[in-house]
């Protein structure tokens, strides 16, 4: 069975505009179905009326399922300023999410398999 405890993530990373992102996150590895398809409704949402920026709906997208995936958090940039629904779209720079998004990828890919020392050669 596929483990889905939390695990805390390091962000560290620096946007174009200059700023520096630190911080920690405790996510979630896998989402489940409700939570995907709550993503899906808030990505929609977020989505709305933007037909010819397929990157920047890309960016809401991914947006809209970190925030499934986020648990705890100490990184004071993510949390915005308090209004509902601001969590992530609040900043100016794309570098935070695509980061926290490959760290949850890198967390799902299961880990390559030892290979004895007999084959290496």
């Amino acid at each position: 069975m596929i483990g889905n405890e939390n695990v805390w993530i390091d962000i560290d990373c620096k946007g174009l505009s200059g700023i520096q992102y630190n911080g920690r996150m405790c996510v979630k590895k896998y989402l489940t179905h409700r939570e995907r398809a709550e993503s899906v409704r808030v990505a929609e949402k977020l989505c709305y009326g933007i037909s010819q920026d397929i990157e920047f709906r890309a960016l809401l997208a991914t947006v809209a399922f970190i925030n499934q995936h986020v648990v705890e958090c100490d990184a004071k940039w993510w949390k915005g300023n308090g209004v509902e629904g601001s969590i992530g779209i609040d900043f100016i720079d794309e570098e935070p999410i695509w980061e926290i998004a490959a760290q949850i990828s890198k967390l799902q890919k299961p880990e390559a398999e030892a290979v004895p020392e007999e084959t290496k050669e």
